[in-house]
């Protein structure tokens, strides 16, 4: 794992940049890192993102961007 964030990141078709709701993002690369890193799949539900720690207002959906390197294993 590289990067994984999660709230909101960008404008869209949902709110618009001048919302003042953009920005609000949490780091979740050390969760992301524990959960994903050496295994050769990673799905999670987005039951499971809700429960993520977000610094962004409930009245808007958060969501992840993750970055990642798969590297053949030994």
């Amino acid at each position: 794992m590289k990067t994984a964030s999660y709230g909101r990141m960008k404008a869209g078709r949902c709110i618009p940049g001048q919302s003042g709701y953009l920005g609000c993002t949490t780091d979740v690369l050390p969760t992301f890192d524990k959960l994903c890193s050496g295994q050769r799949r990673c799905e999670k539900s987005v039951a499971e993102l809700d429960r993520l720690p977000t610094a962004c207002s409930k009245d808007f959906k958060s969501y992840l961007e993750a970055e990642y390197d798969c590297v053949e294993g030994e």
